[in-house]
């Protein structure tokens, strides 16, 4: 791959992670903390959001440096 469509890539899924783990936070923050399900989602977009992030990070070391 280019360089160009590396970045565009690693910026995307920077973006997605991001999108995520804010949603993630801000369900975990407005829901009823108590409910099982709001638990359970806002922990499975976080979580998700970081291998995505990290994720994002591994397209970035392919990036030729030169």
């Amino acid at each position: 791959m280019n360089n160009k469509t590396i970045r565009w890539t690693t910026n995307l899924m920077m973006g997605m992670g991001t999108g995520f783990m804010v949603t993630g936070a801000a369900a975990f923050v407005i829901g009823n903390v108590s409910d099982a399900d709001t638990i359970r989602t806002s922990a499975a977009m976080t979580v998700s959001s970081f291998f995505v992030i990290a994720a994002s990070f591994a397209v970035a070391l392919l990036e030729d440096k030169s």
